[in-house]
């Protein structure tokens, strides 16, 4: 699945490994799982943050 550039400019930051880390995830599923939503919706670099913010807030309080 092809990743949009602003995704690849996400993944390139600190804070995307920071996230990974907290979420205990391999950065490659998380790029992957964010690339399907891509295929579904237009996203830019602030999407992209939203997504993983509300990732965090599920790992962080799961039901």
């Amino acid at each position: 699945m092809p990743v949009p550039p602003s995704l690849v400019r996400v993944r390139r930051s600190e804070r995307f490994r920071r996230v990974v880390d907290e979420l205990g995830a391999d950065p490659a599923d998380v790029v992957a799982a964010l690339a399907a939503v891509g295929a579904v919706v237009e996203a830019g670099e602030q999407d992209w943050w939203r997504v993983l913010d509300a990732m965090v807030l599920i790992a962080r309080h799961p039901v």
